[in-house]
């Protein structure tokens, strides 16, 4: 609860995210997938569901949201409940390891800064694929290395040793011939590290001028201390070139 407080000021508390972007860039990522109320989106890292719910409210879709962390789940479906959005914006728990998803249900599946850290990565993005109908829209950002050489780098290694869980992430390139494979039209393939970046300082720029004495507390520091040096080795590793943001649109063959 202390670490989600946290993370909520941190990146906008009234946006009701705990990610770089907030949900602006939530919206700008489901926009270009052109849904209307008719039409499904599954959002399999959906945090507070902040996005979630701007998704839903501004472009009409109904948008199930489905969070691997318990604690961000259970928060994510009582803010959703409390704003009256049980129907048009869920948000569930799951297990990475058990995941099993309906074939051909939604319009839309959002995957963001999740294949990096799943257990297997290929067999997530085989089913996220397999749960679209044809037509349908798979839109992802991931955390990938630049080339086969850069985990090897130390601003990779570094990274990956602050990360709370196993990261194994790719290589930039491997995700064409991937979802080539998985009859997928890739219409974006683009590198948002610049823009990624900017989201991070800005948010950390107007929290660090937004702290007065009376929020110095010892578990308010050792809090943002902890987080401060995740985003310093993530950022290092962004910065470096060794590490990337990629964005990705893809739409399911007929």
């Amino acid at each position: 609860p202390e670490r989600i407080a946290f993370c909520r000021r941190l990146w906008g508390h009234e946006t009701e995210t705990v990610s770089p972007g907030g949900v602006e860039y939530a919206l700008r990522l489901a926009r270009p997938m052109a849904l209307g109320a008719n039409a499904s989106i599954l959002d399999l890292n959906a945090g507070l569901g902040g996005g979630a719910r701007k998704i839903a409210k501004e472009l009409g879709p109904r948008v199930t949201g489905m969070e691997a962390d318990p604690d961000l789940a259970e928060a994510a479906n009582l803010l959703s409940k409390t704003q009256r959005m049980s129907k048009t914006a869920p948000i569930a728990h799951y297990d990475p390891l058990a995941l099993d998803l309906p074939e051909r249900k939604f319009e839309g599946v959002l995957l963001r800064e999740l294949l990096y850290r799943a257990p297997d990565r290929m067999r997530l993005l085989r089913d996220a694929t397999q749960a679209l109908k044809p037509r349908g829209h798979l839109v992802f950002t991931d955390f990938v290395l630049a080339d086969g050489a850069a985990r090897a780098s130390t601003e990779a290694q570094q990274w990956l040793e602050r990360e709370p869980e196993t990261a194994n992430p790719g290589v930039m390139e491997e995700y064409r011939p991937l979802l080539k494979a998985l009859k997928m039209d890739v219409r974006v393939h683009s590198d948002e590290t610049p823009e990624y970046i900017g989201h991070v300082l800005s948010a950390w720029s107007i929290f660090v001028d937004s702290l007065n004495s009376t929020d110095l507390t010892r578990d308010f520091v050792n809090c943002m201390m902890r987080e401060a040096e995740f985003w310093l080795a993530r950022m290092r590793a962004l910065e470096s070139g060794k590490l990337r943001l990629l964005r990705v649109h893809a739409m399911k063959k007929s």
